[in-house]
């Protein structure tokens, strides 16, 4: 028999899953990259490494050097429209060509942005200080790895002292029968700004957080949450709160029918440890998207974690001897797919 989860499991369940990653640039450029074709690599050098090949009388020769990647039209007229004391607001014309291909906004701080090609405008807020000079262009870069021909170049100088800190800016970004997206900015005070997530009053997050946006989930249908948001500049100073009240979509009560069995469930882990890494094939839903099926994973009868929209754990820990390995998937409406279970000797 399962056991029910503890409500200091279910806490650290719910602040695990409160760190979206939101334009983390990393992420983001893996997943569009994955997209466009399952680019491995992108770089930035000029030209790329000579090739050697077996030839069909079986002697190795060296092909000619690859051309280099060929340029494309890339962005223009770059501009700031927008300067406070803690962010730089940039704008810039598309770029005219065709493929499909992502933006890159260049920092002379040392950081990239990786924007997607439908968006031609963006707020930098990173390494910046008050009084100091910062340079920034854009280019393009396609699924090849072929860099565009560059904007130009920007240069700003930061007010040298703070301007007044604004309550943040709060936007809906998505709304799920379970799950809302907020997106959040507040300007002003001083550089390096972290902000404060309340949801009906309850702090969500005990260390400020750098994210401008996030996804909360594990909410009721047809329910309405309150949202406070509050930013905490370097110097410690408190920005006016925001608030904002979003409600849940409600359960489509055509929706009867459980996901598939989460498929080929697998464990590994190293020998004399306790930890295991699980996957399995992610289920599928008659109306929900796979992004929302939630996953619940037990070790011996304890659930010990929820995932959402993901089919990999990176970290669940079994027990010295036999252990049983159960997960579950779950839609939307509540129905629950048969389990799909293995056994694991440690």
């Amino acid at each position: 028999m399962r056991e029910l989860i503890s409500t200091n499991k279910i806490r650290k369940i719910q602040q695990r899953l409160l760190g979206v990653d939101w334009f983390s640039a990393r992420t983001f450029l893996i997943f569009f990259l994955a997209i466009l074709g399952g680019l491995a690599f992108i770089g930035f050098s000029s030209s790329f490494p000579d090739a050697f090949a077996v030839s069909a009388a079986g002697q190795n020769r060296k092909k000619p050097p690859l051309p280099p990647p060929s340029n494309f039209p890339g962005p223009s007229n770059l501009r700031i429209t927008g300067l406070t004391s803690s962010t730089v607001a940039l704008a810039w014309d598309p770029s005219p060509d065709s493929r499909s291909f992502i933006y890159v906004v260049r920092f002379s701080g040392g950081l990239n942005q990786y924007l997607p090609q439908t968006q031609t405008s963006t707020i930098w807020t990173d390494r910046l200080t008050l009084g100091e000079s910062y340079s920034f262009l854009v280019y393009a870069v396609d699924s090849a790895a072929n860099q565009s021909n560059n904007s130009n170049t920007v240069t700003v100088t930061l007010p040298s002292t703070p301007t007044p800190f604004t309550a943040p800016a709060v936007n809906v970004t998505d709304i799920g029968v379970r799950h809302i997206s907020l997106a959040w900015l507040a300007t002003g005070g001083t550089p390096y700004i972290r902000y404060l997530v309340y949801k009906d009053g309850v702090l969500l997050n005990q260390q400020p957080t750098y994210n401008l946006a996030d996804t909360f989930y594990l909410l009721a249908p047809a329910t309405t949450y309150t949202f406070t948001i509050q930013a905490r500049d370097k110097s410690n100073n408190l920005s006016p709160p925001s608030d904002l009240a979003v409600t849940t979509k409600p359960s489509n009560p055509n929706d009867v029918t459980p996901p598939t069995m989460p498929a080929n469930l697998t464990a590994f882990h190293y020998e004399g440890d306790l930890e295991m890494s699980l996957s399995w094939t992610p289920s599928v839903d008659d109306f929900d998207a796979q992004s929302v099926i939630r996953y619940d994973v037990y070790v011996n009868g304890v659930l010990e974690d929820i995932l959402i929209g993901k089919s990999f754990l990176q970290t669940v820990y079994g027990e010295f001897g036999t252990n049983t390995v159960t997960v579950i998937a779950i839609d939307t409406a509540g129905n629950q797919s048969t389990a799909a279970t293995i056994t694991v000797i440690i």
